[in-house]
């Protein structure tokens, strides 16, 4: 900004509204990425997500975790009970009995 252009604060305007606004009379915005990998050149990016989980987040994620395995138990009991009823079953039959009762 050229000292001849007109400053976005009034002359009446109190230390504490400029520093409110960060002393910033214009605010320039040139994002580019190319020209700041070329000035820069960082070998790796990295970063910190910082996450507090309120109760919500933590309660869906236990039902979540629940419906699966529920989902999953169901799967494998179905299969269970599909194999066991597969198997040849022994039948066994009752004989009557042709000797004659002692105590009849």
């Amino acid at each position: 900004m050229s000292q001849f252009e007109q400053s976005r604060y009034k002359l009446n305007s109190t230390i504490q509204t400029i520093i409110d606004n960060l002393m910033i009379e214009e605010w320039v915005t040139d994002i580019s990425y190319k020209k700041y990998y070329k000035r820069c050149a960082p070998i790796s990016c990295t970063y910190f997500k910082n996450e507090k989980y309120d109760w919500k987040f933590v309660l869906m994620q236990l039902i979540g975790l629940l419906g699966s395995v529920t989902t999953i138990c169901s799967f494998i009991i179905e299969n269970i009970v599909k194999f066991i009823r597969r198997q040849p079953s022994q039948n066994i039959e009752s004989i009557p009995c042709k000797f004659s009762c002692l105590f009849c």
